[in-house]
């Protein structure tokens, strides 16, 4: 199962991943500095940002993309998981974010 557009979580982390990509300092400072700035670009709160991550962190482990591992990954660690093997592992994206 791949994670489709019509949750917020998955625009929230497709500009996670763009925003990683181009400063890769981000992964180590996500409620401090990434957070804040997806949270700013949707007009939202970064409690509702990290909420809706959650939720597809969660999606993702009731599919079983998580088996063999005791507890889910942390926000932080799924978005590093989506910097290094790229989001089209998770997310049914377009060709743009394939890589």
């Amino acid at each position: 199962m791949l994670i489709t557009s019509n949750y917020k979580g998955y625009h929230y982390l497709l500009l996670a991943y763009e925003l990683t990509r181009k400063n890769h300092e981000l992964l180590n400072a996500i409620t401090t500095r990434l957070y804040p700035e997806i949270a700013k670009h949707f007009n939202t709160t970064t409690q509702a940002v990290e909420r809706s991550i959650r939720t597809i962190i969660t999606l993702c482990q009731s599919e079983g993309l998580f088996m063999g591992c005791k507890y889910p990954p942390t926000s932080a660690q799924f978005i590093g998981m989506l910097w290094a093997l790229g989001p089209s592992r998770f997310l049914l994206v377009s060709d743009d974010y394939a890589s």
